[in-house]
């Protein structure tokens, strides 16, 4: 039984900046904190670095993810489809956090098209992408949604397409040509978050706090954790 995701409602608490390394390294530690692991965790962190390159809250996109992954309502994929291109929700939605990584992987190694079903966060799949730098075009379910694309480090997606992106549905990833160009514009400023989404953010990563005993250390430093790849 799939458990209803949304619809997302956020206080507006003062917004606060930080800078690129604090968010990408945060999200990172915020990502093993909630049992991903380390490898997947560093993909996160650039993730939301793209996202604020992007002019969007990264806060908001990783929190979400986060407690979908934290209260099981976003899983794994059944690895035997998704080598077969068709990424399929063990239980519930399909976690971004989880799948976004192999989906790249396997668009990266030549893949020409990829289906994730019921993907729970799919803007956080696209700026995965972004990070990586891939030459992908993304279709979301909903019929009004137009194609985003990724290119040169960046992707496309209006402010006013924003939040849809943040629902679940099913993506179509291809490798077909990118819509149009994307010219790669780097800021630097400071990257500003919602400050309730960032606090949670830093009570995930928290749990990456070890203790000094012997049992803290099999307990909480990740022991045991399955990389999905």
């Amino acid at each position: 039984l799939r458990t209803k995701i949304g619809p997302f409602r956020f206080s507006k608490p003062s917004a606060m900046h930080i800078s690129a390394a604090e968010l990408e390294t945060t999200v990172m530690k915020a990502a093993i904190g909630a049992g991903v692991a380390s490898g997947i965790a560093i993909e996160i962190g650039k993730a939301a670095v793209a996202l604020s390159d992007h002019g969007i809250d990264a806060s908001t996109v990783i929190a979400i993810a986060l407690k979908n992954l934290d209260r099981k309502d976003a899983n794994g994929f059944a690895i035997d489809d998704a080598r077969n291109g068709i990424f399929l929700p063990k239980a519930g939605y399909l976690s971004a956090i989880l799948a976004g990584p192999s989906i790249c992987d396997l668009l990266a190694s030549g893949q020409n098209k990829i289906i994730a079903r019921d993907l729970d966060v799919p803007i956080l799949a696209v700026s995965l992408l972004a990070a990586r730098r891939l030459g992908v075009n993304a279709r979301h379910s909903a019929e009004d949604l137009p194609t985003a694309t990724c290119a040169n480090g960046r992707f496309t997606i209006a402010e006013n397409q924003v939040s849809a992106w943040r629902h679940p549905g099913d993506i179509e990833f291809s490798l077909e040509s990118p819509e149009g160009s994307i010219d790669q514009v780097r800021t630097a400023r400071a990257n500003e978050v919602d400050g309730e989404n960032w606090l949670q953010i830093t009570m995930f990563a928290d749990r990456c706090l070890v203790s000094g005993s012997e049992e803290s250390r099999l307990q909480d430093a990740g022991a045991g954790l399955i990389d999905e790849d």
